[in-house]
């Protein structure tokens, strides 16, 4: 949660890593179908995003700490780079979800997306440094035009 929303970004510890492939085998043990019920399909969605979680947790730690190897990290920084693994595995999520025929991943991507959009709000225009927040908003505007288009290949291909 820290490496996501909080104020800072902690050490990596092995729980993030056990949690993460945890939630990942867990997931990708279910089935899914199409013609599932609304409430099967709600189901899939919170094991999506819960798979989802701690990977976007270390993919944000790591951004993190590459970003650090080059720049002394301020508060902006931090927040874009968040915007950064938010989008980026949204899109990655919307790319497998299609290729996959898993239409909880790409309900996933487009959950993210939307934190990733309040999250403009609440961290990135806080901070006060425009330049860092017009780089999330085009981030944020980038995976909305292209998670849609993933979704369409998939109902294009089916």
């Amino acid at each position: 949660l820290h490496a996501v929303a909080g104020a800072a970004i902690g050490p990596l510890s092995p729980a993030m890593l056990l949690a993460a492939i945890a939630a990942v085998v867990v997931y990708s043990a279910a089935r899914e179908s199409a013609e599932e019920a609304a409430g099967l399909q709600a189901l899939h969605l919170i094991a999506a995003l819960f798979a989802a979680w701690p990977l976007d947790a270390l993919l944000t730690h790591g951004l993190v700490r590459a970003t650090a190897q080059f720049v002394t990290l301020s508060a902006f920084h931090i927040a874009l780079v968040r915007t950064v693994a938010l989008c980026g595995l949204a899109v990655l999520l919307a790319f497998a979800g299609s290729r996959l025929q898993r239409a909880a991943l790409v309900r996933a991507a487009y959950t993210l997306t939307a934190f990733a959009a309040a999250k403009l709000f609440f961290e990135d225009l806080r901070h006060g440094r425009l330049d860092f927040a017009a780089g999330s908003i085009f981030l944020v505007a980038l995976a909305l035009i292209t998670i849609p288009r993933f979704a369409s290949v998939k109902k294009r291909a089916a």
